[in-house]
């Protein structure tokens, strides 16, 4: 009976031995969203984050691992996703009836950016500026759609490393102005811009600075719409870089502008132009900079009522030009430092650096 007992004792103990019991499962997002008077943050960690956004208006929702918030009168949003290799997609579309600042950070890492913003409206202006930081970021913006009137700014910062950057930019709305601005960063960089021309009495801006590297931009631009304006400026930065412009041309009173800066090293540029109609002013000035550069430029007709000017300038450096003119763009331009240039005729297209033949075409 001892022995009985004794077993029965061990065989309580071994029954009311502790255990651990398991906590509740909760789910800590790597994306948070908060809002404090109309200013919507969405915060990402140093892992890789993927986060969607919609924004409508005033209404914006936000989706990530699998979750979803939305959020109401919102009048500012700031996206920072924090370290790591991020990828972000931006839907920004609706009536806008105040101004709207739209921030996207990507921080250090080999970011990913998707941003499309098409059908606004309303009075309020819509300025986007997206700061990818350093790593070899992918970034796309496309515009479409715009009403009537609509003021849309955007500002894209590459940072630096081996960037990828596409610009899809729609016609610029009757009456509107689209600022847009390209900072590639030091490295060696891949921008691609592709924008439809300046509606009715629109304005676009257009600004590129590729900076220091090998970089390669190609740049098309379709044709305005008559009283349209484009300005566009390109520095190509220090680097053996590639440029490769296709422009429509300026039609009847347009005002067209195209600058390039190529700046220091063994650069390829080829540029081409339709025709300036009667009643447009067109300028086009090309400056490659030190280096040894090569310039095959073409274009076409200029009407007698146009006011046009095309000034190249191949800068120090054994440089040299192809030309493929029409008969009354040749008649107006104006060429300099260009050691082997071919497809102009007459000594009249070359000014050295003691004189200035520009008064010669004056019609």
């Amino acid at each position: 009976m001892r022995w009985n007992s004794q077993k029965k004792v061990a065989r309580n103990r071994i029954c009311h031995q502790p255990r651990l019991e398991a906590l509740e499962v909760r789910w800590c997002p790597s994306v948070t969203s908060s809002i404090q008077n109309g200013a919507l943050t969405v915060t990402g960690d140093a892992a890789n984050d993927a986060v969607r956004i919609i924004e409508n208006g005033a209404r914006v929702t936000v989706q990530s691992g699998g979750h979803s918030q939305t959020f109401n009168a919102v009048q500012s949003l700031n996206v920072d996703l924090g370290g790591g290799n991020n990828r972000v997609t931006l839907d920004v579309s609706g009536r806008f009836d105040q101004a709207t600042n739209i921030s996207v950070t990507g921080g250090d890492g080999n970011d990913q950016a998707n941003i499309n913003l098409h059908n606004i409206r309303g009075s309020g202006a819509v300025s986007l500026n997206a700061d990818m930081g350093d790593g070899n970021d992918q970034v796309r913006v496309t515009t479409s759609g715009m009403a009537a009137q609509t003021n849309l700014t955007v500002n894209v910062d590459a940072g630096d490393g081996n960037d990828r950057v596409t610009l899809a930019l729609g016609r610029t709305p009757r009456g509107g102005t689209e600022n847009v601005t390209a900072n590639l960063g030091a490295g060696n960089d891949m921008l691609t811009v592709g924008a439809r021309g300046a509606g009715a009495n629109a304005t676009l801006n257009l600004t590129v600075d590729a900076g220091d590297g090998d970089d390669r931009v190609n740049v098309g631009l379709g044709a305005d719409a008559r009283g349209g304006t484009s300005n566009v400026s390109v520095n190509l930065g220090d680097g053996d870089d590639t440029l490769r412009a296709a422009l429509a041309g300026a039609v009847l009173n347009d005002n067209f502008q195209f600058t390039l800066d190529a700046g220091d090293g063994d650069d390829r540029v080829a540029v081409a132009f339709g025709g300036t109609a009667r009643g447009a002013v067109a300028d086009i000035a090309l400056n490659l900079g030190a280096g040894n550069d090569s310039l095959q430029l073409a274009g076409a007709g200029v009407n007698a009522n146009a006011d046009f000017s095309l000034s190249v300038d191949g800068g120090d450096g054994t440089d040299s030009a192809r030309f493929r003119l029409s008969a009354t763009a040749a008649a107006l331009v104006d060429v300099s430092n260009f050691e082997q240039q071919s497809g102009l005729t007459g000594n009249h297209h070359h000014e050295d650096d003691e004189g200035d033949d520009r008064g010669e075409h004056d019609d």
